[in-house]
Protein backbone atom coordinates (compact mmCIF):
# COMPACT_ATOMS: atom_id res chain seq x y z
CA UNK A 1 0.00 0.00 0.00
CA UNK A 2 2.78 2.24 0.42
CA UNK A 3 5.04 1.49 -2.16
CA UNK A 4 1.48 2.39 -4.32
CA UNK A 5 0.86 5.70 -2.67
CA UNK A 6 4.84 6.32 -3.45
CA UNK A 7 4.71 5.63 -6.93
CA UNK A 8 1.48 8.23 -7.14
CA UNK A 9 3.29 10.70 -5.99
CA UNK A 10 5.79 10.32 -7.64
CA UNK A 11 3.96 10.25 -10.94
CA UNK A 12 1.85 13.26 -9.89
CA UNK A 13 4.95 15.54 -9.41
CA UNK A 14 6.45 14.32 -12.61
CA UNK A 15 3.04 15.53 -14.20
CA UNK A 16 3.56 18.63 -12.56
CA UNK A 17 6.67 19.60 -13.33
CA UNK A 18 6.61 18.49 -17.15
CA UNK A 19 3.41 21.27 -16.88
CA UNK A 20 4.38 23.93 -15.22
CA UNK A 21 7.99 23.61 -17.45
CA UNK A 22 5.37 23.42 -20.69
CA UNK A 23 5.67 26.63 -22.85
CA UNK A 24 1.82 26.73 -23.89
CA UNK A 25 2.07 29.93 -26.02
CA UNK A 26 3.33 27.74 -28.69
CA UNK A 27 -0.39 26.52 -29.08
CA UNK A 28 -1.33 30.37 -29.71
CA UNK A 29 -2.02 29.23 -33.39
CA UNK A 30 -3.83 26.05 -32.67
CA UNK A 31 -6.15 27.96 -30.38
CA UNK A 32 -6.81 31.12 -32.81
CA UNK A 33 -7.25 28.29 -35.94
CA UNK A 34 -10.01 26.50 -33.59
CA UNK A 35 -11.52 29.54 -32.64
CA UNK A 36 -12.02 30.93 -36.47
CA UNK A 37 -13.28 27.23 -37.03
CA UNK A 38 -15.64 27.28 -34.89
CA UNK A 39 -17.03 30.87 -35.04
CA UNK A 40 -16.12 32.37 -38.36
CA UNK A 41 -14.37 35.01 -37.00
CA UNK A 42 -10.47 36.47 -36.41
CA UNK A 43 -9.04 36.53 -32.88
CA UNK A 44 -5.80 38.24 -31.84
CA UNK A 45 -4.17 36.98 -28.51
CA UNK A 46 -2.04 39.77 -28.18
CA UNK A 47 -0.62 39.43 -24.46
CA UNK A 48 1.14 36.07 -23.02
CA UNK A 49 -0.75 32.76 -22.46
CA UNK A 50 -0.12 30.61 -19.59
CA UNK A 51 -1.34 27.71 -18.04
CA UNK A 52 -2.17 27.93 -14.54
CA UNK A 53 -1.59 25.08 -12.62
CA UNK A 54 -4.04 24.51 -9.20
CA UNK A 55 -7.23 22.35 -8.21
CA UNK A 56 -8.97 23.68 -10.66
CA UNK A 57 -6.29 24.26 -13.58
CA UNK A 58 -6.95 27.45 -15.85
CA UNK A 59 -5.40 28.81 -19.31
CA UNK A 60 -4.85 32.61 -18.71
CA UNK A 61 -4.54 34.64 -21.81
CA UNK A 62 -3.69 38.55 -22.15
CA UNK A 63 -5.19 41.32 -24.38
CA UNK A 64 -7.17 39.72 -26.26
CA UNK A 65 -9.11 41.03 -29.38
CA UNK A 66 -12.36 39.32 -31.15
CA UNK A 67 -13.06 40.47 -34.80
CA UNK A 68 -16.86 42.06 -34.59
CA UNK A 69 -19.20 40.85 -37.93
CA UNK A 70 -18.06 42.23 -41.06
CA UNK A 71 -21.72 44.91 -40.76
CA UNK A 72 -20.05 45.72 -37.86
CA UNK A 73 -19.80 49.09 -36.50
CA UNK A 74 -16.50 48.90 -35.36
CA UNK A 75 -13.34 46.24 -36.64
CA UNK A 76 -13.12 44.86 -32.78
CA UNK A 77 -16.34 43.00 -31.36
CA UNK A 78 -14.43 42.92 -27.51
CA UNK A 79 -11.16 43.63 -25.86
CA UNK A 80 -10.65 41.50 -23.32
CA UNK A 81 -7.17 42.68 -21.09
CA UNK A 82 -7.05 38.94 -19.10
CA UNK A 83 -9.11 36.20 -20.23
CA UNK A 84 -9.35 32.93 -17.71
CA UNK A 85 -11.14 29.96 -18.78
CA UNK A 86 -11.60 26.64 -16.22
CA UNK A 87 -12.73 23.52 -17.16
CA UNK A 88 -16.52 23.02 -15.39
Amino acid sequence: MGIAAIVVLIFAFTVLAFLSNLDISRLKPLLIQVIKQETGRNIDIRGAMDFKLGLRPSLVLDDVVFQNAPDGATPEMIKIKRLEAQPA
